[in-house]
């Protein structure tokens, strides 16, 4: 019995020490994870202890609905599944946590900003970059899928760039967890001269056309101009159409030939040098012609301060037939950009080497287009101390729809070209005191007067123009000084109709302020007091508006949002910013297309009879035109 009894005191000893030891305890650990985005994360623990035991796993101390097994699994998991992760192991006697075990997810890369299209000058850098994440990434760059060996980095980095190098950039980034490759960045090294890129059948015969080539870096804010000619049989050439690329873009130009489905066979031609522009597309039907002659009026001599002289330049816009070989015209001649001087004109020129290189829409001298017998003048009168080609942006669009454009040169000119070559220079200085003006003023009422006569000439003998004039219909149009010249000409003579202000300056013009001009009228004015401060340039809108309550009927006035005085001139508009801090800005082409879309639109009414009601809703079509009114 006694034995018995020890027995039994020993086996009550034993089952109070495990009921005294019955929490849980934790045999195996979980284990930190790393998985590829997608995949299958498991979490496991062991653990002892007094049944029943309970788990409960955690993500980032928080309890994770229906975990409770001893295994957890994370099936398809993502970034977002990235954390702690722990358990909590309970039973009747306790409660256990497990050490927290992390999960790693590794994403393939992602790309945030792709490299992008560069257009580099030859001998220039060209600099491409990706970012992309997450870290830790590898790179390697290829051209035209080439592995570029030792090109390891986000970015890639060219010196002295040559046409060799010219093609298609990406990059392959890769980590653990894959790989993903950038789109293509394209590298155009300017200048590329013209060619086809390709030449694709279409269905239904029609033919597709991409054509190649690329400017300097210095003419990205222009255009460039492909002349397009087609033949069926390589002997007889037809014009076909003219494209007109933006230079910023480096994506190929392409044209549809519709009429190629109805020819057996079909070639094509385009000159390979550039011919960069700072003009958009003209909106009419008509191609542009433009022809620039001598004119001399007996009556004066002394122009230009040569004693025997009395001849000035004159240049006509006009709607022409197209021919083959023909090439857009100089903007201005080499020679008068070399004379580009703040002294002389300055205000409103660019860049002298970049004014050279342009080109106009219009083709030197080509034939008068026959689709009408006769078509409307307009003549046009520059700013003091600019050029007649000062505004040849409105010249050529009015020329595409069927109006023949005469400018001529006055005396302030700041310099003209002569046909034989000889660069002559105005006898002013800006200056605009009322007497000093006074002078010059009354010189330019006799240019547009002897204009006015020598047009009857020219419509009776001219070889090009005889019998292609209508002088029933002329209006007018100039700029500063020259709008102040057109509205006190066209009050004297009757056979001016209509007259079109761009931010005129009538301070000169006496008697028209005096007087009024009934006859139709548009004002278009600046918003901004010029860069340069010009004296009394507040007096200019109350001269013009002055000018508008004095008329009677037919007169149109307003200002043009964000515009200063330059705007209203290619300079200003087209080829530099307003402020000319630099090349155009979307703003200042959107005031050009303003100012051009209203000169036509009050033409067409007064001079053609057409009217497309735009002067009737046009601060609903064009918003940033202000304080606009109409009588």
């Amino acid at each position: 019995m006694k034995t018995k009894t020890n027995l039994l005191a020993a086996g009550m000893l034993l089952t109070a020490c495990l009921s005294g030891f019955g929490q849980p305890i934790i045999t195996n650990q979980p284990q930190w994870q790393t998985n590829i985005a997608g995949t299958t994360a498991i979490f496991s623990v062991g653990a002892t202890g007094a049944p029943p035991l309970s788990y409960q796993w955690r993500k980032s101390s928080s309890a994770l609905a229906g975990k409770t097994n001893a295994t957890l699994l994370l099936t398809n998991v993502q970034q977002g599944d990235q954390a702690l992760y722990s358990v909590v192991i309970t039973n009747l006697e306790g409660a256990v946590t497990s050490i927290v075990a992390r999960l790693y997810v590794l994403v393939p890369p992602s790309i945030t900003t792709q490299p992008m299209d560069i257009v580099a000058d030859v001998g220039n850098s060209a600099n491409f970059a990706v970012v992309a994440s997450p870290a830790p990434l590898s790179y390697q760059w290829r051209f035209n899928n080439i592995y570029l060996v030792g090109k390891t980095n986000s970015a890639l980095n060219l010196f002295n760039v040559q046409f060799t190098n010219a093609g298609d950039y990406t990059v392959v980034i890769a980590n653990a967890a894959g790989s993903t490759t950038s789109q293509v960045a394209r590298l155009v090294v300017a200048p590329m001269a013209h060619s086809f890129h390709s030449i694709t059948a279409e269905a239904g015969g029609a033919i597709s056309l991409e054509m190649a080539g690329s400017a300097r870096t210095l003419f990205k804010p222009y255009y460039d101009l492909y002349p397009l000619e087609a033949s069926s049989d390589l002997n007889f050439w037809s014009p076909l159409t003219t494209l007109e690329r933006t230079n910023a873009s480096t994506d190929p130009l392409t044209f549809l030939d519709l009429e190629a489905s109805h020819l057996a066979q079909r070639f094509y031609r385009t000159p390979t040098n550039h011919l960069i522009t700072p003009f958009p597309k003209t909106t009419g039907p008509y191609a542009v012609g433009t022809s620039s002659r001598l004119v001399s009026d007996p009556s004066r001599t002394n122009r230009y301060n040569i004693p025997t002289n009395s001849s000035f330049m004159v240049t006509f816009w006009y709607p022409a037939q197209a021919r083959t070989g023909a090439l857009p015209d100089a903007y201005v001649d080499k020679k008068l950009a070399a004379a580009i001087n703040p002294l002389r004109g300055g205000l409103y020129w660019g860049n002298p080497s970049v004014v050279a290189e342009f080109v106009s829409p219009a083709l030197a001298d080509l034939p008068v287009a026959t689709n009408q017998t006769i078509y409307p003048v307009v003549i046009y009168s520059h700013g003091f101390t600019a050029h007649r080609q000062q505004n040849t942006d409105k010249a050529v669009e009015l020329a595409s729809h069927g109006y023949v454009v005469v400018a001529m040169d006055h005396i302030d000119a700041f310099a003209s070209v002569l046909p034989n070559g000889q660069v002559v220079f105005g006898t002013a200085r800006f200056n605009v005191n009322l007497q000093y003006l006074l002078p010059f003023f009354e010189s330019r009422l006799k240019d547009i007067q002897f204009i006015l006569d020598e047009l009857a000439r020219v419509n009776t003998i001219d070889p090009l123009f005889a019998r292609r004039l209508d002088l029933q219909r002329i209006g007018a149009f100039g700029f500063s000084l020259g709008g102040g010249a057109v509205g006190e000409a066209c009050r004297i003579d009757t056979r001016c109709k209509a007259v079109v202000l761009l931010d005129g300056y009538l301070d000169p013009a006496i008697d028209l302020k005096q007087l009024g001009l009934q006859k139709p009228l548009l004002s278009m004015n600046s918003a901004i007091n010029p860069a340069l401060t010009i004296p009394g340039y507040v007096g200019w809108l109350v001269d013009t508006t002055n000018l508008f309550t004095k008329a009677t009927n037919d007169a149109f006035w307003f200002q043009l949002q964000g515009s200063t005085h330059s705007s209203f001139s290619d300079y200003g508009s087209l080829i530099s910013d307003p402020a000319f801090t630099g090349g155009p800005t979307t703003a200042s082409k959107r005031q050009s297309q303003v100012i051009r879309a209203c000169l036509l639109s009050f033409l067409d009414k007064y001079l053609k009879d057409e009217d497309d009601n735009l002067l009737d809703q046009l601060t609903n079509a064009y918003p940033d035109v202000l304080h606009y009114i109409k009588k």
